[in-house]
């Protein structure tokens, strides 16, 4: 089956369960953030204890620093969205 028949298929499916065509791109989005995310974090450690020659614990920490800002961001954002913008 050729790809548009699929992504034709695809958005109907998305129409009859009551979904907006437009939450598909959405999706690629955040298929494409989640492989950027977990590409860095895994290659972070690599670069920190090769190139920079961190030690290991030094390293995990500040890969685990990266991580609890990188999640917690966007709450930050909501609340400043949400108090002085809206």
């Amino acid at each position: 089956m050729r790809w548009f028949l699929k992504a034709r298929l695809c958005v109907r499916a998305w129409l009859l369960l009551g979904l907006a065509a437009e939450f598909i791109p959405c999706e690629r989005v955040e298929i494409a953030e989640r492989f950027a995310y977990y590409g860095i974090s895994s290659n972070l450690i690599s670069y920190l204890t090769g190139p920079l020659g961190q030690s290991t614990v030094s390293a995990a920490e500040s890969v685990n620093v990266w991580s609890g800002t990188t999640s917690m961001l966007p709450l930050v954002g909501a609340f400043i969205a949400d108090s002085f913008l809206g």
